[in-house]
């Protein structure tokens, strides 16, 4: 008697049953971070696995399960989070970061969709979201969705390792699209320390990955990034010598790796724009150690901080393209703690009109105008812009 009360409480625990569990299609479709369709394979003593036919966000890889088959296949159970199949049968799969046992990996998905008679229904416990569409136009409603919503392309991984006591981070930052679109570089940002001993090491590597996060690819060691030609980063990195450490500047080819170091320090033009009706001339001082800010420019801050109830702007985080101003505005939430939106400027007003909310910033807007790359909760994610900005990029600085 008492498996079976056991059993029945996870049963009710673990299945949707009340209307307002379930989210719309969209809210759905942008908490996830991968969606598949598959085809059941029953193996031995009745277990399910199953093979992925199409991909519809996110990027299938076995190696991002806790556990698959050698081919490929992952694991789910009969009658688990939607999962009702025979051998054979299509299905779709929602995947979230929420309920997964170990960071970082995909152990549970988080409802499935089974496909009968060419057909889906979702949300079939809810009283206002439920509906059934035919499977292709269910596929192109989440294909349409997710090209509107954010995409995460490179997670923050937090990594313990047990074996030595040490815990690892691995933040993103300095996002930057390359010059022709077709690549983002960033500063990934490794933190670990010892449980007890208060012990910290830090460092930084620059990485290269397609929009999609393909081909992703260690660079170099170092940070503070800048385009220098259109296939060469610039980027400070750090020496050790025998009397102490010293800043210095290389560059590295992002199609052969090749890396040389510079003489001087990179010479990076200033960010300059106009906004209601003042021209101002924003220095980029990621080459230096102490910000550097004209008298213009904090003009600009301090006339935004009074509109925005002294809500704070950061320097190293303005972008502008084609006379589209983006920064990143900081602030402290009612009930505790900060966040942070990235936040759009017109040109006739202060324009607090929140692009991407929700613990976001550095932003780098791809040079034909139509995507953006930013930094939420240390990893690196991207979306479309289509009708907010102009297609004409701002100049480049080897132009």
């Amino acid at each position: 008697m008492y498996l079976h009360v056991v059993a029945l409480l996870l049963f009710l625990t673990h299945e949707p049953c009340l209307g307002e569990f379930w989210p719309p299609l969209e809210g759905y479709v942008e908490q996830c971070v991968l969606i598949v369709k598959a085809k059941t394979e029953v193996v031995e003593y009745g277990m399910l696995t199953f093979r992925v036919l199409e991909t519809w966000k996110g990027k299938y890889s076995p190696g991002d399960f806790v556990r698959t088959t050698p081919d490929g296949r992952f694991f789910a159970g009969q009658y688990e989070h939607g999962v009702d199949v025979t051998d054979g049968q299509e299905i779709v799969f929602f995947f979230t970061r929420q309920n997964q046992l170990i960071e970082g990996k995909l152990s549970h998905h988080s409802t499935a969709f089974p496909i009968r008679d060419g057909k889906i229904t979702y949300a079939a416990t809810s009283d206002s979201h439920k509906a059934t569409f035919p499977a292709d136009e269910f596929k192109r409603q989440i294909l349409d969705l997710v090209e509107r919503v954010e995409v995460e392309v490179v997670p923050e991984k937090r990594v313990k390792g047990f074996s030595d006591g040490w815990v690892c981070f691995e933040c993103v930052s300095e996002p930057q699209w390359s010059p022709n679109g077709e690549s983002i570089v960033f500063t990934k940002e490794l933190e670990k320390w010892g449980e007890g001993n208060g012990t910290r090491r830090k460092k930084h590597e620059i990485w290269i990955t397609s929009a999609n996060g393909d081909n992703l690819k260690r660079l170099a060691e170092g940070w503070k990034l800048f385009w220098s030609r259109p296939n060469l980063l610039a980027y400070a990195r750090r020496t050790e010598s025998a009397e102490s450490a010293a800043e210095r500047f290389a560059q590295v080819d992002v199609e052969t790796g090749d890396c040389t170091d510079l003489n001087q320090m990179p010479v990076v033009p200033p960010v300059r724009f106009e906004w209601a009706g003042q021209l101002y001339s924003v220095p980029d001082t990621k080459m230096h150690s102490e910000k550097v800010v004209d008298v213009a420019a904090r003009d600009f801050y301090r006339r935004f901080d009074e509109q925005a109830r002294r809500l704070h702007l950061r320097l190293d985080d303005l972008e502008v393209r084609g006379g589209v101003v983006l920064v990143t505005r900081s602030y402290i939430r009612p009930l505790g703690g900060d966040s942070s939106d990235i936040v759009c400027l017109t040109s006739d007003d202060l324009g607090q009109n929140r692009l991407v909310v929700g613990n976001a910033g550095q932003p780098s807007i791809a040079p034909d105008g139509r995507r953006l790359a930013f930094v939420r909760n240390g990893a690196l994610w991207t979306r479309k812009l289509e009708g907010l900005l102009p297609a004409a990029a701002t100049e480049l600085p080897w132009e």
